[in-house]
């Protein structure tokens, strides 16, 4: 009897984790940037908080605060162009710039396991960890 509980919870807990029908979730809650292109963020600034009830994604780059809008459609996402601070940061500001058009340039996205990565077409272009 007892083996039959496990079972069960088992499969309520596969069930419950699964996306309907394949569909990709949508991303939401607070993302942490690991890597932008070819560079590691290691200092962990760099952040992107989605608000999925407005549709809007903000957080802070590598000194400056950001916000866009973004949409989210069967694995597609689309970033509205950033409005952000302009801070001069002389250190990293090609990491920021990068990020930037990351989001810009962003077709589909890949959400497992509380990473998210960003794609351009087909190439890895973001990831960021809950």
């Amino acid at each position: 009897m007892r083996s039959l509980y496990v079972i069960i919870l088992g499969c309520l807990l596969v069930m419950g984790c699964a996306s309907k029908d394949g569909v990709q979730p949508a991303p939401a809650g607070k993302f942490t940037v690991k890597i932008v292109g070819k560079d590691s963020i290691t200092d962990g600034v760099m952040e992107m908080k989605f608000d999925e009830d407005a549709d809007k994604v903000s957080g802070t780059a590598v000194c400056n605060r950001y916000n866009a809008n973004y949409t989210v459609s069967n694995g597609a996402i689309k970033f509205s162009p950033a409005a952000s601070t302009k801070m001069l940061c002389p250190e990293g500001s090609t990491i920021e710039y990068n990020f930037f058009e990351a989001l810009r340039t962003a077709t589909t996205y890949e959400l497992k396991r509380g990473k998210l990565k960003l794609y351009k077409d087909e190439k890895l272009i973001l990831v960021a960890e809950k």
